[in-house]
């Protein structure tokens, strides 16, 4: 199969609303049957690469809204904890809220969003949550608190959620979006209020989004879901906007906040035609090309379980983490130890490279002392030390931890990156108070350089479940082919990367950066192997500081020039052998920064594939049955 782009007329079709003063809804519904084996990824109509499904079509150009809450539509079905002082009753798509005279409070609603239940291994996420709610009795000058928040396991309070204030008795419409850098099995909304009467309001078509790529990652137009996801399709960039006539300000707790108000909304149309990706199947080259690999924590500054550093120290010249939060092995009991070898049943490991620090903690025997990884594979992990003895069954953590001479990034408050070398790490000590196993406690990294004391451990709010980023040269795996002086190191690029439509793709905002040094550097970013005389397409998204520096494949003459700002740039040749890699030149003192590599046969360079240190594969995608 080639790869064109074949055009398919959608047919498509509009629900009607809850009642008639209701807010308008919309669905989606796609004559057609497609099917693909595996992930992929399609440009929307604000230039967004948005991940699809597995079996899901994705249509080029147009605009697409998911709601994870399920069952949107029936409030019969939705997830709510009661309380004491309120009752919840459903009829259709509307649910009311009935508040006992003075009380405050409300029933939780929340949906899982699928997401891992470990409370680690998760990048920062723009959650965008929205609902429809009207005062049916009780006075309407009375204030609601809206508030978006987590559940479930999760690291710090469980209210780290900003909350919103709303009067009225017409239908409003309320939304908010707030990064979360903890794993959150769920995402909860409440109403809240305080009077002295009894009072009711309904409330209908609530949706969570994962807006986390978006370039304006606000809520969307509201998109029904069943017991599975809603899935809609618009034309044209959203139209909603905040506003903020009818609210009475807008709070945070420990959570960087993008904003909230009531929904302003100039809904669009319905998807008539567009372009249906089609894709043969391709396979990446390129290894490890998200960086999502590194090790992640984030800053704790709030918490009283961790060893404290001597006074006048704590802003300067330490950062307290949560371990909980690296990226590790958590809880598992499908592990076996032989030497120094860990083995296991279903529990991926290849993520862990070697030179790579880590720490385990095993249930009633204690904690290790921080190992090196000298091997990893898909289900073994080989470590520099011998491992205790443990039961069948047993519960054993994994936690990454930085080691001397990493690197390590740590967000301020501000958003900006302090950026030092590990000096020493001190490992929490595990207490009776443990929880699965496990206790909150920090762990106290040292830097090298010291931080500003306007940043984090300041004492100020905000501060915590900051990210922190740590990694090794290992990490990177990049090969300096030529240059004198030349350097390879990791930068955060979030912003700059979500506006450049890669928000979906680069969670962490992580990137090379290769600066050169008094020569041109010639720099190989990690790869495989292809043989000669085939058809081959490198690509990334990159940009530099010199227009003469340029992108090829390994082994090949030439290359393409890299632009000012962030652009997908590609260079197909015949291979000649080794072609597996993509290589940058850099002009001397000048820098490139990449991201996203990716390497595949054939003349053109198709959507992304995201590998993380093995070759990965993107299914074709088939349609098996249309009808106009």
């Amino acid at each position: 199969m080639s790869r064109l782009l074949c055009l398919l007329a959608l047919l498509l079709a509009a629900c009607g609303g809850g009642g008639e003063s209701a807010p308008r809804e919309r669905a989606l519904s796609v004559e057609g049957t497609f099917s693909r084996a595996s992930v992929a990824y399609v440009q929307d109509c604000e230039g967004v690469w948005i991940p699809l499904d597995v079996d899901e079509p994705g249509y080029i150009g147009g605009c697409r809204v998911k709601n994870l809450y399920l069952n949107s539509g029936d409030a019969t079905k939705w997830k709510h904890l009661a309380v004491s002082n309120a009752s919840f009753s459903a009829l259709g798509g509307v649910g009311t809220i009935t508040h006992q005279a003075g009380q405050n409070g409300s029933p939780y609603f929340y949906s899982y969003t699928g997401r891992n239940s470990d409370p680690g291994d998760q990048p920062p996420s723009y959650f965008a949550s929205r609902l429809s709610f009207r005062i049916v009795s009780g006075s309407c000058a009375e204030k609601f608190t809206f508030a978006g928040r987590s559940n479930g396991t999760a690291l710090g309070s469980e209210s780290n959620s900003p909350t919103l204030q709303v009067r009225g008795c017409e239908w409003h419409t309320v939304s908010q979006t707030a990064e979360q850098f903890e794993l959150h099995t769920g995402f909860i909304q409440t109403l809240l209020t305080a009077g002295t009467t009894a009072r009711s309001y309904e409330l209908t078509q609530i949706q969570f989004e994962d807006r986390s790529g978006a370039k304006n990652p606000i809520s969307q137009e509201y998109c029904e879901s069943t017991d599975k996801p809603g899935v809609c399709w618009f034309d044209g960039p959203p139209g909603t906007t905040r506003t903020g006539a009818l609210h009475d300000g807008f709070t945070a707790s420990n959570s960087f906040v993008m904003g909230g108000g009531v929904l302003s909304e100039s809904l669009r149309t319905l998807l008539s035609s567009a372009p249906l990706q089609l894709e043969p199947e391709a396979t990446n080259l390129a290894l490890w090309n998200t960086n999502d690999h590194v090790g992640i924590a984030v800053v704790d500054s709030s918490s009283n379980n961790h060893p404290q550093p001597a006074p006048g120290l704590a802003c300067t010249s330490y950062v307290l983490t949560d371990p909980r939060s690296g990226r590790f092995v958590y809880a598992r009991n499908d592990l076996a130890f032989s030497g120094g070898t860990i083995t296991s049943v279903n529990t991926a490991l290849d993520y862990f490279r070697p030179g790579n620090a880590v720490w385990l903690h095993l249930a009633g025997v204690g904690s290790t002392e921080p190992m090196r990884v000298l091997a990893s594979g898909p289900r073994a992990l080989t470590l520099d030390g011998e491992l205790p003895a443990i039961a069948k069954g047993q519960k054993v953590n994994i936690h990454r931890v930085p080691n001397i001479d990493d690197t390590i990034m740590v967000r301020r408050n501000d958003g900006t990156m302090h950026y030092s070398k590990v000096s020493g790490v001190t490992l929490p000590s595990i207490g009776a108070a443990a929880v699965d196993g496990y206790q909150h406690q920090s762990l106290v990294v040292a830097l090298a350089d010291p931080f500003p004391c306007d940043g984090i451990n300041s004492g100020r709010v905000g501060n915590e479940n900051q990210p922190v980023y740590y990694y090794s040269p290992d990490d990177l795996g990049v090969t300096i082919a030529h240059g004198t002086g030349a350097s390879v190191r990791l930068v955060y690029e979030r912003e700059q990367t979500r506006m450049a439509g890669l928000g979906y793709l680069l969670r962490h905002g992580l990137v090379v950066r290769i600066d050169a040094g008094s020569t041109y550097a010639m720099v190989d970013l990690p790869g495989g192997y292809m043989p000669k005389g085939v058809e081959m397409t490198a690509s990334a998204w990159v940009k530099s500081s010199d227009p003469a520096a340029s992108l090829s494949l390994v082994a090949h003459a030439g290359g393409v020039p890299i632009p000012a700002d962030y652009a997908r740039v590609s260079s197909t040749v015949v291979s000649k052998g080794n072609a597996g890699r993509v290589r940058l030149v850099v002009p001397a003192g000048a820098s490139v920064f990449v991201a996203v590599p990716q390497v595949e046969l054939g003349g053109t360079a198709s959507s992304p594939i995201v590998t993380a240190g093995v070759q990965a594969t993107r299914a074709a995608t088939v349609v098996s049955s249309s009808q106009q």
